[in-house]
């Protein structure tokens, strides 16, 4: 019965109107390689904040979105007034003011009633119905997939006493942050690159803590775990937050993007080159240091505003040279032990999206993109590990392997997604939607095999029925 509906799900799906315009990549977004005819390459890929200017003006040409209202459900709003009062914080609203706001508005929400309350004290008016969704990526129907995993979530997690962190949550976050401090002072006083390495795992750790905590309210002020490392947690919410993890493997995931050409992950882009298992360590590993000088850059340039959390990183070098160690040692120790921590971050994340069993655009011969904002995290997202224990999370997994409910409701913390996991799968063969669960030894060898598919080969496996 799986299989049949999941068919004709297929079939319903593919005779679907598509919402491309929605979906495709932003003007300037793969600029740094391919450029539009006659001009020129840009040196550096769209960061951030560039990626979030040029959203606000497709969704204002698509949609008619004003550059100081918020689209949501094809409604306007000014919610200038409720910026301090936001329970979340100011910035999520300041980032998405100017865009179709649907899909952060949902996924960032579990407490619909709540929202629904205070959402029309702020309405301006109705967007122009020709365009008022034109937007938008995903259906969000009452009676699809997502909405309906989403009300019962919201009724679990309610009884089990909402979705904040646990204190074991928090023993986690001390421990990754002690650990870290104590293998710094080491490398510190050593100068060795052995204790180098083990603060390069406490920095992933941290990572993984500072991800989990930067999806949620500003007042978890663990998301500062993450400006221990060469990245901004700042950054993340707008390339990770409100652009990965709301279109994964879209045209529109400046995730993908970025990494081109060096590594092509998406099935509708050029195949990749035969060094690629090698540059992808190697890019794995720099793309930190790379990260910050470009940071640094924009400050000097007046491009970028100074943000106190910077300093968490910056100081690093400056404590290294001030207990004896030399300027070049310095350097060289911090970029090595933050090099580690980024490509381990890269080697248990990576596989979750990019291998064979990820879909991608260009994978519709195969599979057709789904509307619902579920199914298609769940055709683009994978899981492994799940039954792994909250400490095993931080420090081997950096909380990237029960990962498709936490694509589903980035603002769960990580101690609480193991309660969502049955729901989840009760609603997949409610709705027919087939998920397979893969060993992390698959991800990633389906990770090189999605890497190294030779030209005209799509390179993906559909989820088979029943399996989970």
């Amino acid at each position: 019965v799986g299989s049949r509906c999941v068919v004709c799900l297929f079939v319903l799906v593919s005779k679907m109107a598509p919402r491309a315009a929605g979906r495709s990549e932003l003007a300037g977004q793969r600029d740094h390689w391919r450029p539009p005819p006659g001009e020129r390459r840009q040196l550096m890929p769209q960061d951030s904040f560039e990626w979030l200017q040029a959203k606000r003006l497709r969704d204002r040409s698509l949609a008619g979105v004003p550059e100081n209202l918020w689209l949501i459900h094809g409604k306007l709003y000014d919610l200038t007034g409720y910026l301090d009062r936001h329970p979340g914080g100011p910035e999520w609203l300041e980032m998405t003011r100017g865009t179709d706001a649907t899909a952060a508005f949902e996924i960032h929400h579990l407490d619909e009633a709540k929202v629904n309350a205070i959402l029309p004290k702020y309405f301006v008016r109705d967007a122009a119905p020709d365009h008022a969704h034109d937007a938008q990526a995903y259906d969000w129907s009452q009676n699809g997939f997502y909405k309906s995993l989403k009300r019962d979530a919201f009724e679990l997690l309610k009884a089990a006493g909402g979705w904040g962190p646990t204190w074991q949550m928090h023993a986690c976050n001390t421990a990754a942050l002690v650990g870290f401090l104590l293998c710094f002072a080491a490398t510190c006083l050593s100068g060795s690159y052995l204790w180098a390495t083990a603060t390069g795992v406490m920095v992933f750790g941290l990572m993984g803590v500072g991800h989990n905590a930067f999806h949620q309210a500003n007042s978890n002020l663990w998301r500062y775990a993450f400006d221990l490392s060469m990245f901004s947690s700042h950054h993340w919410r707008v390339s990770h937050a409100l652009s990965h993890h709301m279109f994964p493997n879209l045209d529109l995931d400046t995730e993908a993007s970025q990494v081109e050409p060096h590594v092509f992950f998406m099935r509708n882009q050029p195949t990749n080159h035969a060094f690629v298992t090698i540059t992808w360590h190697v890019t794995n590993f720099l793309l930190g240091p790379l990260e910050f000088a470009r940071r640094m850059l924009g400050l000097a340039r007046g491009t970028e505003a100074w943000r106190h959390e910077y300093a968490l990183c910056a100081v690093q070098p400056l404590i290294l040279m001030l207990v004896g160690n030399g300027l070049w040692s310095s350097i060289a120790l911090w970029v090595f032990f933050q090099g580690v921590g980024m490509y381990l971050l890269l080697v248990v994340s990576t596989p979750v999206h990019r291998s064979v069993y990820g879909w991608t655009e260009g994978c519709q011969e195969k599979m057709a993109a789904a509307d619902d904002f579920g199914h298609h995290t769940a055709l683009a997202t994978n899981d492994y590990s799940v039954h792994a224990n909250l400490l095993c999370q931080v420090f081997l997994f950096g909380g990237f392997n029960d990962h498709v409910t936490h694509h589903l409701f980035p603002t769960v913390d990580m101690s609480k997604q193991r309660l969502l996991r049955s729901l989840f799968l009760t609603k997949c063969k409610e709705f027919g939607i087939d998920y397979e669960l893969h060993p992390f030894k698959d991800l990633l060898i389906g990770t090189v095999r999605a890497m190294t598919r030779p030209k005209g080969t799509l390179a993906y496996s559909a989820p088979r029925p029943g399996v989970n």
